[in-house]
């Protein structure tokens, strides 16, 4: 049986996450985002209104991710909970006050997972599952709101 070796995982996956969500380069350079084009980087200068337009806004996307991250923190840690992930959709339009608050609470849960994956001892099928569910799921939920800020911009 091959194994991989637990810290060169957690290097890799915590690389990988911190290109996603914050957009710094890893020790390779980055993987597939260009420098600073992370999640945060993208949302930082899109203002309440741009994330309010549209059927799906980016505040919705946004929330989304926020609470996907939160489900699946708490899956890893296999505490399982039932929840509504029509719930995590609710959010549509937002004010300035509550843009930055979801945007502040979008980096308090990311925060919250990247210190639980920092303390994981063992890697068993729950956590790497949820953890490469992470990484996949935000990177789809960034490329879409990077196509809904780029669509906003055009037709302005």
């Amino acid at each position: 049986m091959k194994t991989i070796n637990q810290e060169d995982f957690t290097k890799s996956l915590s690389a990988l996450l911190r290109e996603t969500f914050e957009g710094t380069s890893t020790n390779f350079g980055t993987m597939y985002l260009n420098e600073g084009t992370g999640l945060f980087a993208t949302i930082e200068n899109i203002s309440a209104e741009t994330a309010s337009f549209g059927i799906t806004t980016i505040a919705a996307h946004c929330e989304h991710t926020r609470f996907y991250l939160e489900f699946l923190s708490d899956y890893m840690n296999e505490d399982f909970k039932m929840v509504d992930w029509n719930d995590s959709w609710n959010t549509k339009a937002v004010d300035e006050k509550e843009w930055n608050a979801l945007r502040g609470q979008l980096q308090k849960t990311y925060q919250k997972v990247t210190d639980m994956i920092a303390d994981v001892e063992t890697w068993n099928d729950f956590k790497i599952t949820g953890a490469l569910g992470i990484l996949a799921h935000t990177a789809y939920h960034l490329s879409a709101i990077r196509q809904i800020a780029k669509n906003i911009s055009a037709a302005d």
